[in-house]
This record gives structure tokens, sequence and C-alpha cells, in this order.
């Protein structure tokens, strides 16, 4: 009698068997993929985020230009008047902020002055000479 290989065992052996490499196969085609698409929006991510941030203003500010649209502007004064109206307030911001920021800086520069005449900024850059004496790690 002579037996059929393979045997019904053997089949189901190859195909899980089988099967098992095609999905180390996908999963590894997987992982390739995720790792391809990490490195190009690394690279291009100079370009993404504006357009992002851009898209986002886009969506937050639609709003008012279709409440213009509807008091009777047309859809470019409208948008203009956004745009404009958005510019101005961002100046405004600016011309407010920037000179509290300017005087904070004044205020950070003249405390580390002070820090410098009273000793060395790094106590760790302080080296103790055989002698006994300390001397800063400068020369």
């Amino acid at each position: 009698m002579l037996h059929q290989f393979p045997t019904d065992f053997q089949r189901r052996a190859l195909w899980i068997a089988l099967t098992g490499i095609a999905i180390a196969v996908i999963g590894a085609l997987l992982v390739g993929l995720v790792i391809l698409i990490g490195r190009t929006l690394t690279y291009l991510q100079p370009v993404l985020v504006p357009l992002a941030v851009a898209g986002i203003l886009a969506y937050l500010l639609n709003p008012l230009v279709v409440k213009l649209e509807e008091k009777g502007l047309s859809r470019l004064r409208a948008i203009l008047s956004v745009f404009a109206g958005s510019a101005i307030l961002l100046g405004s911001t600016l011309l407010v902020i920037s000179p509290k920021i300017a005087s904070g800086r004044g205020t950070v520069r003249k405390a580390g002055a002070v820090g410098q005449q009273s000793g060395p900024a790094y106590p760790h850059h302080t080296l103790v000479t055989p002698s006994g004496q300390s001397g800063s790690g400068r020369t």
C-alpha cells in the first residue's frame, strides 16, 4: 500500500508554516513602511509645520468669513477683512509685549553681571592648588 505524500498532517503543517512566514514578511514590510514614513515626515517637517498651522488658522477663521459673507461682503473682501484684522491684532500684541520682553531681558543681564562679580558662575570650575589656594579654572 502506497502512501500519498504529503499526508494531511504534513499539508496542514506546511500551510501553518507558510502562513507564519507570510505574517512575518507582512510585519517586516509594515515596520519598514512606518520607518520610511517617519523619515519622510522628518525630512518634510520644515514644510509641513507651517502648512498645518495655516490649515488650523483657516479652519478657525472660516466661520468669521462666512458671517461677513452673510452680511453682504463678497468672499474676497471677507477674507481680506479677516486677514487685515488678524494682522492688526498680531501687530498690536507684539507692540505691547515686545517692550516687556526687552526690559525682562535687561533684568536678566543685570542679574548675570551681579552673579559674575560675586564669584565664579560655576563653583565646580574652581581649582584648588597644591598650596591650598583656590583659583578659577580659567587661564
